[in-house]
């Protein structure tokens, strides 16, 4: 037993390591145009994709559920999607004009759902999982987050994005905790991996693209707000489902 978790561990850096480099490739040495940096980068994440599905299918690492669930409980966990779109307009950012809009907003899409698939199964699929063999589910979903958000630390370029990154690593810890009881009290990975895309794609990508997006005082009111109500939430939800009676009972 303790063979097999070693070796699934190692299952999942191999995978982690391939999607990590997939997004870090240093592409601007290679190509002089960002758009074909952004679409070469979009299609390896994909490959990377790929990879963790071919390794999680001949590896057999199933944890599949027939659990039915209603959709419309999680609904309100779109709440923390909309904080930089609300931001935008209550600040009146000018918005951007390009005349590529479109393909803007398209390519950013598919890159947002590219990373939304890789990291679920990371870190909700496979990680959470396999923290929960050993520890009970509040703590594996707090731990996967843990990991979730310390990932992001990859994004530091230089000393000056540094704060960003560690704002970004603090907010992705949060998200990871609602991604991961979504998954679990679901046992759906095509919820969490939605939820995750529309978070990327309208809290980050669009704003974008669309405003001339700066932080002021309404970006952190409005995101404490939203982070509040998302966290109220959470422990109503959390208190009302199966997880709570397990850790309760000392049950995994």
């Amino acid at each position: 037993m303790e063979n097999e978790r070693k070796g699934l561990l190692y299952d999942i850096l191999i995978m982690l390591c391939v999607y990590l480099i997939a997004c870090s490739l240093p592409l601007k040495w290679i190509f002089e145009s960002e758009t074909t940096v952004n679409i070469v980068k979009v299609i390896l994440k994909y490959f990377a994709f790929g990879f963790i599905v071919f390794e999680i299918k001949s590896k057999k690492i199933m944890f599949s559920s027939d659990k039915k669930v209603s959709i419309i409980k999680y609904l309100p966990f779109v709440l923390i999607c909309l904080g930089n779109i609300a931001v935008a307009f209550i600040s009146g950012f000018n918005y951007l004009t390009n005349d590529n809009i479109g393909g803007l907003i398209t390519l950013a899409l598919f890159d947002c759902v590219a990373t939304a698939l890789c990291e679920e199964f990371l870190f909700r699929y496979l990680l959470l999982n396999f923290i929960r063999q050993t520890k009970k589910t509040f703590v594996s979903i707090i731990l996967s987050a843990c990991f979730f958000g310390l990932m992001h630390l990859v994004n530091i370029s230089s000393l000056s994005s540094i704060p960003y990154v560690l704002l970004q690593c603090l907010y992705t810890f949060g998200l990871g905790i609602i991604l991961g009881f979504v998954y679990l009290d679901s046992r759906k990975i095509y919820l969490p991996i939605i939820l995750h895309a529309l978070f990327n794609f309208l809290n980050d990508s669009l704003v974008s693209i669309l405003f001339d997006f700066e932080y002021n005082v309404w970006f952190f009111v409005i995101n404490m707000a939203i982070t509040v109500l998302a966290g109220l939430y959470f422990i109503f939800m959390y208190m009302r489902s199966d997880m709570y009676v397990s850790n309760t009972m000392g049950n995994n």
